[in-house]
């Protein structure tokens, strides 16, 4: 048997027994002996991705110091503990041998490549070693290299080197460079030589105050992603002026001379300290381009129905072969590994294991081996395109694709084997039986896929410990998958710290998945149960007086039509039950001098009159009233309405000007409470809705009167008001005497009638504290005044609930009142707070305790904090932990510490009952008080503070004993808040103590607050405290020790500021580590209340019950000691705040899921895989609690796409990251259609391998190239012989090619990531909407860029765009770097203006600068937000200019002045001012040039492309510039193009646009094609190009385009050519012509997308775009869908974006145009046939010839070949 016959088995020999396989591999190795000979090189193709970025020796120290600056959020420490072991290397002198080093080695590289990772190894867990490793493996950091190098191009940077004898500077051979900033008014210094430096600090003044002055404004200040030394802050506490930016190589004794001079200032406090790396420029020979890896390719089966392919030769002259990669002589996909999988029977793992000395002819014959099995598993299927199997045969191969998985030796590699070659491996793979357990494990697992909390497990997501990341997507990242594992690390080395037992530890992991609150509302569900257990505010009980309700659907006469059971709700509906009950109980709180108010009064006014099913009512109150009643005790109690208001409205009444005055919210409350009570509740709600000035409204039902419908403007004068009233009550009572009445109004306001029901409207809004200008629908409180907007949302959530609680039985006919049931439970909250919100909750800043803070000091400080307790209870473990800290000594600090101490004082803690007393103490908090001063505040907050830990320390000798110390602290806060302007300095005399003693003696003489015994114990007590509060405050200033400590606790606390920083001053209230939003008020003793009510409902009890022994139901009584108790709490607190942190990004109890799935069927899909030992045993991980806490589960189809991603991914966590995974796999049951129609590779590889190979492809397939790139890259082709979109092998000269030269079947390409994608959304700040249509540019943020100049070779305007409506997006591209985001000049900017939320985020601020500073530093997506508002007085003018039926069918010359005038001031200088020219200069000539728009892909078409450009160059008359889509092109055909344009004088732009990942993706590269001619139209091109004419790549044009150009579209945006109908034998292809699509048009034509014009500022001005994409997302749900998505697409639409009709001979194509037409037409198109599949080429030598034509195709085709090749 010879070795030929032997090597091709048949496919019963691979299932031959142990024995025979043994013989099999005996021959096998004989057949590879020295001199054997492979007779047919496998098909390969390779990858790689590189970036115009330099890479240079010393880049992975660099990269590695970037890692550890955010190794821990918001502490640099390991990267300067980092920089002191690299000096004390005894290697360093490697690193001084690389910088010195002229040119770039690898051996070099290798050298500080070992080095970096053996000097981070003391500094990190394994895990992030690991992670490090990666990182620096794919380039993680080098955009952030990339921007430390193009900062360091400022312009400073450029006169420092034009200048050498001042500076030391020389570009090119300085390698460091140190920029002394002293403030704005002074020039940036710029030193290379250490010495200069030391000379110019010495001149410095040591207290760093020169320059612009400390911490001011004006101060230069690092950027927030700065590396700043840590020095201790001056006295000041603001940080020094002097700024010093040292841009150098860290480890080398260079850098070592600067740092050291640097260092021990910064330390010191007389500078700041900025290290960012000096990097050397691309064209320096010691640098190379830097190679990515983190990208995938698919090489598609292509559909070849129509053989269209180039037929020029296939590459094999020496001139196609110059310069090509090798092709790979061994290995694997993607870096040279052989799995453990077997090919044709043998294990090669195995064969190499045993004999390493045949390692090379051991991966030739397995390569051998996998190129026969592909083609002969392929040569049914591929002939016909490898994907056309039976659907029969098809419809287990999911099922058989998992069983074959399960039962491999390494299922791992074998799911990478199958499901990256699949169209190779389907034939075999339909072949095998599948067995019944893994049928029913399929349809098991299926069936138990859904969760509860409305979560769906779906195929394709990986858990991090719950975490999902989801790879089923068109776009994914692995750059934020990577980013989430590093995230999780970094948790659990926290949650190492926490003082618990390992097994507490996982089960905090475990009750993030299953939180109520964090884990699940989060993803947009909301939080829905029984209720009370909704957060409702009740605003009825004691309202009585305040609240009148306007109707009543129980008992008006206007109801008694309709049902009154509940049951009704049970039946289906899609709009409001009329039920007549009160379901639905409204309140608006409304302040009538507000003018927004007014349109929701008229909403109001509306839905009343309209009979909704809602019972309503309104609370009229003044802001201005509520601010004078704010901390005036008894303002609002009964008699206090004289000062409160009365007093004023009797001063206007009874004055001589009283008509005129302004009327106000308080004189309608008024009048409202006294119609009522005078003439009834008709009367008062005509009063109601009659108010207001500039329109009248129509009476309600039973009012009897019809007015207008305009919304009134405002308020209006008292006589307005009055008037109002007269009219109502005339109305009402159909009387004529209007005037009778007025005095009568007068005459009640003279009176002070009514003032008690408005006094009582103010108190309730007062005591509840609800927000003026909200809406309370059942107790739902939303802070709008758009009511229809909120109604909408909430009536149709409380439908959803009542009828659930009807169907449970809660809620009956005997139900006495709805509303009651609802306002019951644990939910219900008696004032109202913003933490109710819970968007608000869910997003306010979580403080971490475990190793949070400055230093990691947080833990230590909460366990150190003095705390208050309820009296008796400070034995019990408290769940909940608060901490007031800021300036105690302000007023909103005294007020906020005073109610705290009151809520702590409170009557909760103290009841009658037992039982009730001790539910009581176990819900209790404790409290500490944290006084940061601000600087120049008055120290009252430090008595405070001080005499809070004496307090603390007193309190343990009973009961009663604390309820008084308590009691002093409060009454000394009430004390030091009423002693306005007072201070409470040590040198006083008497001291503030002494003078709190003087009020106490003076109240208990005179019978004040505090009186009998209990005026005497407390009066006492603070006597006793005295020495305390003056000596002992004397010795310990809280000031001092906050001042003295190094770090401040609110540092140490890691706790924020209202705007993100640490402002000492600022007060902020945290409760078990989340800060609580206080609205920028004093805290309110009910405040706390409900604070602490809603943060028990997140983890408080679970966290209490799994800390605390006792809390256990089987627990025994006995109580734990003080010490105990704090211990325990302290342990609570820190791991609430741990999770806190943790769970704020949802998380799925996928662990819980599988447990359901053992024991059942679908266990067999449950692979649990290992990591192994050197040694083959399982890595030990038990004893690490980072590793034995880390879980990884993937739930994944083995032939969905995600698998194809995933498998390179999970096996990266298992080989390099040692970690266990566990992996459901979820295979679709039966399939009826093909899954997978690619081959896949991804880039993922723990080395400096960056290539992706694809290795024994089948020859007879054509293969098109799709690359997976992260959603913020933009790759191109930068190198590739082939076509990249007909990848194939063809006879040459001496047998088949398949590659990039003669005799070879390897092909390669280099795609370059030409820029960085900067996206974002651009809302309204008021209106929360899109603002559509906003131009936008983005320009140069380098440092000393401005005035226009050109920065290190970047002009200032880089890119712009229009924001879209659809999601408010935004695309621009820029390289990595600091960039701007302005709004443009012109419109944009005239109307618009940029703004921010200030501090307290309650307001919009202008930002001076009018920008939006973006800094593209790493690979993540990262979505911007731009937020504007329209300028002061602009408010009504339109961004977009409305364009009416009269403008549209008007001249042309009427329409271009309207539409062009809004963007012409804008973008008709933008071509001028990029190229350096004045406005205006050299727009004729722009005028004149014709856009033409184009696309193409492959060789054939980019070929057919050069003769459509030749062509429309010939026929026009005028400069054409072309437009062409760079997404597709090759390298060739852009060299070829630019050539062209410079021989025949004409311009060629190449544009991009990446497609954004919320539009729904298109896979197909055809599709995808299509995509690009119609969704982007708006922003594909630069906004100063008003018009463009698409021509497709196959189209010859016979006429001059400027006709075309010139041609008036009748103010439509776009124009088409209908098809022809004159050809009859293709009529009955064409769909349009009946059923569905004729239906549709309406007689409208049917248009080809082959050639149209589009008026692009039109188009953009009609938002055209937006619509195009919301339709094409809507319809592309059904894949059936758009089936010819550029022509159905505009087509379809045309009832809503009409389309000119262009003149039919525009477009002639011989399938649906006659023989006869052909002379008249302009343009000749090539499209495909459905009766002759012609190939392209075939047809166009054969149409495009003869008499017709000036030159034929043919001779065009050579005439381009002359000239480029």
């Amino acid at each position: 048997m010879g070795c030929e016959h032997r090597n091709k088995r048949s496919s019963e020999s691979a299932r031959v027994g142990y024995g025979l396989k043994q013989l099999l591999l005996v021959a096998a190795l004989s057949c590879i002996l020295p001199g054997f000979v492979l007779s047919a090189q496998a098909r390969s193709v390779e990858f790689a991705v590189t970036a115009d970025w330099p890479t240079w020796t010393l880049s992975s120290l660099q990269e590695a110091a970037e890692y550890l600056a955010s190794e821990v959020e918001g502490d640099e420490g390991l990267l300067w503990s980092f920089v002191d072991s690299l000096q004390q290397s005894p290697s360093r002198w490697e690193l001084d041998k690389a910088l010195e080093s002229p040119t770039f080695e690898e051996d070099a590289l290798d050298t500080v490549w070992a080095l970096t990772l053996n000097q981070t190894t003391p500094l990190l867990h394994p895990l992030s070693q690991s992670m490090l490793h990666l990182y620096l493996s794919i380039r993680a950091y080098s955009p952030t290299l990339e921007m430390h190098r193009s900062l360091r191009k400022g312009v400073a940077f450029q006169a420092a080197a034009a200048a050498p004898d001042r500076s030391g500077c020389r570009e090119g051979t300085s390698t460091s460079w140190a920029v002394v900033s002293l403030g704005p008014g002074l020039e940036e210094e710029v030193y290379c030589e250490a010495s200069r430096l030391e000379a110019a600090l010495a001149a410095l003044p040591t207290d760093g105050t020169q320059g612009a002055g400390p911490g001011s404004p004006e101060a230069k200040r690092a950027l927030p992603f700065d590396h700043v030394y840590p020095g201790a802050l001056p006295a000041h506490r603001l940080a020094p002026s002097v700024l010093v930016t040292l841009y150098s190589t860290i480890g080398t004794s260079e850098f070592y001379g600067y740092h050291n001079l640097l260092a021990p200032a910064a330390a010191a406090g007389t500078l700041t300290y900025v290290l960012r790396h000096y990097v050397p420029a691309l064209s320096e020979e010691r640098t190379v381009r830097t190679a990515l890896q983190g990208y995938g390719v698919y090489l598609d089966v292509k559909n070849m129905e129509y053989r269209n392919i180039d037929d020029s030769p296939a590459p094999g002259s020496a001139a196609a072969t110059e310069g090509t990669q090798e092709e790979p002589q061994e290995g694997e996909e993607g870096g040279g590994v052989v799995g453990e999988e077997d090919v044709s029977g043998l294990v090669f793992s195995t064969l190499l294991a045993r004999e390493p000395s045949l390692s090379a002819q051991l991966r030739q014959l397995r390569l051998n081996l996998l190129k026969e099995e592909a083609e002969g598993e392929s040569s049914v299927e591929a002939a016909s395109g490898a994907t056309n199997m039976k659907v029969w045969r098809m419809r287990d191969l999911g099922l058989q694709a998992a069983q074959t998985i399960a039962a491999a030796k390494d299922p791992l590699r074998k799911l990478q084997e199958l499901a990256q070659n699949f169209p190779s491996r389907a034939t075999r793979l339909s072949s095998l039986k599948v067995k019944e357990e893994y049928r029913t494990g399929a349809a098991t697992a299926l069936r138990s896929r859904a969760l509860g909390y409305g979560t769906v497990l779906k195929p394709g997501t990986l858990f991090l410990n719950g975490l999902p990341r989801s790879l089923a997507g068109p776009i994914f990242n692995v750059f934020d998958i990577l980013k989430a594992l590093r995230g999780e690390i970094r948790a659990l080395q926290r949650l190492a710290h926490l003082p618990a037992p390992p097994a507490l530890r996982q089960q905090l992991i475990g009750m993030a998945a299953t939180a109520p609150l964090l884990a699940h509302a989060s993803e947009g569900q909301g939080r829905r149960g029984p209720p009370g257990q909704e957060t409702r505010l009740d605003i009825y009980r004691g309202s009585k007086g305040a609240l009148v309700y306007l109707n009543n659907l129980e008992k008006d006469a206007q109801y008694k039509r309709w049902p009154s059971s509940l049951r009704q709700l049970l039946f289906p509906s899609w709009q409001l039950q009329t039920i007549a009950r009160n379901l639905y109980t409204l309140t608006l709180v409304l302040d009538l001098e507000d003018p927004d108010s007014w349109e929701a009064l008229a909403t109001l006014r509306r839905i009343y009159s309209r009979q909704f099913p809602v019972r309503f009512s309104v609370l009229l109150v003044s802001q201005a009233c509520l601010a004078r009643a704010e901390g005036k005790q008894g303002s609002l109690e009964a008699g206090g309405e004289e000062e409160f208001f009365l007093a004023g409205v009797r001063e206007v009444v009874e004055g001589e000007g009283k008509h005129r005055e302004p009327a106000t919210s308080e004189v309608v409350g008024m009048l409202f409470h006294h119609l009522r009570e005078e003439h009834g509740l008709e009367a008062a709600t005509a009063f109601l809705f009659g108010l207001g000035v500039g329109g009248s409204w129509e009476v309600p039902a039973g009012a009897g009167a019809v007015g207008g419908e305009k919304v009134p403007a405002e308020l209006g004068t008292y006589a307005d008001v009055v008037s109002a009233y007269s009219q109502a009550v005339a109305v009402v009572k159909k009387s004529w005497k209007g005037g009778a009445y007025a005095e009568e109004a007068w005459a009640a306001l003279a009176a002070g009638k009514g003032a008690e029901g408005a006094r009582l409207m103010h108190k309730l809004v007062a005591e509840r504290g609800i927000p003026v200008g909200s809406v309370v629908l059942n107790g739902k409180l939303q802070v709008t005044l758009d009511v229809e907007e909120a109604l909408m949302q909430m009536l149709g959530e409380e439908q959803q609930l009542l009828s659930q609680m009807v169907g449970a039985g809660t809620l009956k006919d005997s139900t006495k009142s709805v509303l009651g049931a609802l306002l019951k439970g644990p939910g219900v909250m008696e004032r109202y707070h913003p933490w109710m919100d819970e968007d608000l909750r869910r997003e306010a800043p979580a403080v971490m305790w475990l190793g949070g803070g400055k230093g990691g000091r947080a833990r230590e400080l909460v366990e150190r904090l003095d705390y208050l307790h309820p009296p008796g209870t400070r034995a019990e473990v408290k769940a909940l932990t608060v901490v007031l800290q800021g300036d105690l000594g302000s007023a909103e600090g005294l007020a906020s510490a005073s109610a705290l101490l009151s809520f702590l004082r409170g009557g909760r803690w103290r009841s009658e009952e037992a039982a009730a007393v001790s539910k009581r103490k176990k819900e209790a908090p404790r409290c500490a008080l944290v006084h940061t001063p601000a600087p120049t505040a008055a120290d009252k907050g430090g008595l405070l503070a001080h005499m809070t830990r004496v307090v603390s320390c007193r309190s343990e000798a009973g009961e009663e004993r604390e309820d008084v110390l308590l009691q002093v602290l409060e009454r000394l806060a009430i004390f030091l808040r009423a002693e306005e302007g007072e201070a409470a300095e040590v040198g006083e005399r008497p001291s503030a103590y002494d003078r709190f003693l003087d009020v106490l003696k003076k109240e208990s003489e005179a019978g004040g607050p505090a009186q009998g015994p209990e005026a005497s114990a407390l009066l006492r007590t603070a006597e006793e405290l005295r020495e305390d509060a003056t000596e002992g405050f004397r010795k310990a200033s809280a000031q001092e020790q906050s001042r003295n400590s190094g770090s401040s606790p609110r540092e140490g606390l890691g706790i924020q500021s209202a705007d993100g920083g640490e402002e000492e001053g600022s007060l902020a209230l945290v409760v078990n580590g989340r800060q609580v939003d206080l609205g920028g008020k004093a805290l309110h003793p009910l405040d706390m209340e409900v604070i602490l009510k809603l943060e028990s409902q997140v983890f408080t009890l679970p966290l209490l019950a799994l800390c605390n022994p006792r809390a256990s139901p089987d627990a025994g009584a006995a109580q734990a000691s003080p010490a105990t108790a704090r211990r325990i709490s302290d342990l609570v607190a820190v791991a609430h705040s741990f999770l806190n942190v943790y769970a704020r990004h949802p998380r799925v109890d996928v662990e819980g899921h599988l447990r359901l799935l053992q024991d059942s069927p679908a266990e067999s899909l449950l692979l649990d895989l290992q990591p192994l030992g050197s040694a083959g045993g399982r890595v030990g991980q038990e004893d690490d609690p980072v590793l034995s806490n880390l879980s990884v589960t993937v739930l994944l189809d083995p032939l969905g796409e995600a698998a194809q991603r995933l498998a390179p991914i999970l096996t990266t966590l298992r080989d390099h990251f040692h970690l266990p995974l566990r992996v459901l796999l979820a295979p679709h049951p039966e399939l009826s259609e093909f899954p997978l129609k690619s081959y896949y590779r991804f880039a993922l590889f723990p080395t400096r391998e960056t290539h992706v190979l694809f290795q024994s492809l089948p020859p007879s397939l054509v293969l098109t190239t799709r690359v997976d790139t992260p959603e913020a890259w933009n790759v191109q082709t930068r190198q590739a012989l082939q076509d990249l979109d007909n990848l194939k092998c063809e006879q040459g000269e001496t047998g088949l090619v398949c590659g990039d030269r003669e005799g070879s079947s390897h092909t390669s390409a280099e795609l370059v990531l030409k820029n960085l994608l900067v996206s974002g959304q651009c809302f309204d700040a008021k209106l929360l909407e899109p603002v559509n249509g906003l131009q936008l540019v983005l320009v140069d943020g380098l440092e000393g860029a401005e005035g226009g100049e050109e920065t290190a070779g970047r002009r200032q305007h880089h890119s712009d765009t229009l924001v879209m409506q659809n999601n408010a997006y935004f695309q621009l591209r820029a390289d990595p770097g600091i960039w701007k985001v302005r709004l443009a000049e012109g419109r944009a900017r005239e109307l618009y203006e940029v703004v921010r939320e200030d501090p307290t985020g309650r307001a919009l601020v202008r930002v001076p600068e009018q920008e939006l500073v973006v800094a593209k530093r790493d690979f993540t997506n990262a979505l911007e937000t731009l937020r504007v508002q329209k300028q002061a007085g602009k408010e009504d003018i339109p961004l977009l200019d409305e364009i009416n039926q009269d403008e549209a069918e008007g001249g042309k010359e009427q329409r271009e002045s309207k539409t062009w005038s809004t963007l012409s001031n804008l973008w008709a200088g933008r071509k001028a001012e990029v190229e350096g020219k004045p406005t205006g200069e050299g727009s004729g000539e722009e005028d004149e040039t014709v856009h033409v728009f184009s696309l193409a892909t492959g060789h054939l078409y980019e070929r057919m492309l050069k003769i459509m450009m030749l062509s429309v160059s010939k026929r026009t008359s005028v400069p054409v510039k072309f437009w062409l889509l760079e997404n597709f092109l090759s390298p060739a055909f852009k060299t070829a193009a630019l050539a062209m344009a410079e021989h025949y004088n004409f311009q060629v732009e190449f544009i991009t646009y990446k497609w954004p990942d919320w539009l729904r993706q298109q896979t197909e590269k055809q599709r995808i094609i299509w995509g690009y001619k119609i969704l982007f139209l708006d922003v594909l091109f630069p906004l100063s190009v008003k018009k463009i004419i698409y021509v497709d790549a196959d189209q010859v044009l016979r006429a001059d385009l400027k006709e075309l150009w010139d041609l008036d579209l009748k103010g439509r945006p776009y124009a088409y050519t209908p098809f022809c109908d004159s050809r009859n034998e293709t009529l009955g292809f064409q769909f349009w012509r009946s059923g569905y699509w004729a239906t549709h048009l309406q007689g409208r034509p049917y248009h080809i997308s082959a050639l149209y014009v589009v008026d692009l500022a039109r188009f953009r001005l009609m938002g055209v775009g937006d619509k195009l994409r919301a339709v094409y997302d809507q319809l592309s749900r059904d894949p059936n869908s758009l089936a010819n998505l550029d022509q159905d697409l505009p087509n379809y639409t045309q009832h809503m974006i009409p389309i000119f009709s262009l003149p039919q001979e525009w477009l002639w194509c011989e399938t649906w145009c006659s023989d006869e037409s052909k002379a008249r037409a302009k343009t000749i198109d090539l499209c495909n046939s459905p009766l002759a599949k012609e190939n392209k080429l075939h047809m166009a030598r054969r149409v495009i010839s003869g008499p017709l034509f000036n030159e034929s195709w043919v001779e065009l085709d050579e005439e381009v070949k002359a000239l480029v090749g």
